[in-house]
């Protein structure tokens, strides 16, 4: 499933031998065997596998181990991860061991879940948001010992659709508040890195206009409009609790408008379209 790479952080012990304690070297370090329990990774599949049952977890690379000589001892190992599933990560350490931790970071390094158990036993759910080389480590709060991981990913996520496009959602507010109206001008596009722009359009008597603008999903917060006459008087202004906001206005006298929008919360992109309903009624 995963291509799983371990990258020790302790070296491994000598073969057929037992470490001693070394004094002087803060925690007390105490004599572990050379080799792990045999029942040490079957322990540990059981516990990644029972956590993933009810979302048809797989097992996902082979078995990694570490050991700790004393308390706070860690391995760290780096485990390639897609983003299309979540993973279940189950932790068992031996008999000497009292507490066992869990942590995951991303490829930029930023942590992203952790799970610090009162037993022998810790089980971590992570549902990448990219794919790439996490780092994950194993941790022994209290005793010593062998410990192992096993890696069960589920089912694949369920991807949100695609955030609808600025000028989307201006054709679904023109849709909805002046059925039929013609977009008068190509997509006015604020100036980058400006939370406002100003722009003019000429409007004439006896029509109705809709001036309808919307912010990037996600990064416009609030979106303001404003409208000023021919004789820069402010004819009408709204404040939306979103990312889309809009004015209209049917003018008495034919003259040159001039329109803003401004971003009131957030950052992003923004645009505005101008729509024209001859003959309509009053927004």
């Amino acid at each position: 499933m995963s291509n799983i790479a371990v990258r020790a952080a302790l070296p491994f012990l000598a073969s057929g031998s037992l470490l001693l304690a070394l004094a002087g070297c803060g925690h007390a370090e105490h004599p572990v065997s050379a080799t792990p329990p045999s029942w040490l990774d079957g322990r540990a599949d059981e516990t990644a596998r029972a956590a993933s049952s009810s979302k048809a977890g797989q097992r996902a690379g082979d078995t990694l181990r570490g050991h700790a000589l004393e308390e706070d001892g860690r391995q760290e190992w780096t485990v390639n991860l897609d983003d299309q599933h979540c993973y279940v990560f189950g932790g068992v350490g031996e008999t000497s061991v009292q507490k066992f931790a869990l942590y995951i970071w991303d490829p930029h390094g930023k942590r992203q879940n952790s799970e610090r158990s009162g037993t022998a036993t810790a089980v971590m759910e992570y549902c990448p948001k990219e794919p790439g080389p996490h780092r994950l480590q194993g941790k022994v709060g209290e005793g010593y010992g062998h410990f192992a991981v096993a890696i069960y990913a589920t089912g694949g996520l369920a991807k949100p659709p695609p955030p609808a496009s600025m000028e989307k959602l201006i054709e679904q507010q023109a849709s909805s508040a002046a059925p039929g109206a013609v977009r008068t001008h190509e997509y006015f596009e604020g100036s980058p890195n400006a939370d406002r722009t100003d722009w003019f359009a000429t409007l004439e008597a006896g029509h109705c206009y809709w001036f309808i603008g919307a912010g990037e999903t996600g990064q416009v917060k609030k979106l303001s409009m404003y409208l000023w006459d021919s004789r820069d008087k402010r004819v009408t202004q709204t404040f939306a609790e979103g990312n889309t906001a809009m004015v209209g206005h049917c003018p008495a006298a034919s003259g040159m408008f001039r329109f803003q929008a401004k971003v009131e919360s957030g950052s992003g992109r923004y645009k505005v379209g101008v729509f024209d309903k001859a003959g309509g009624t009053s927004p």
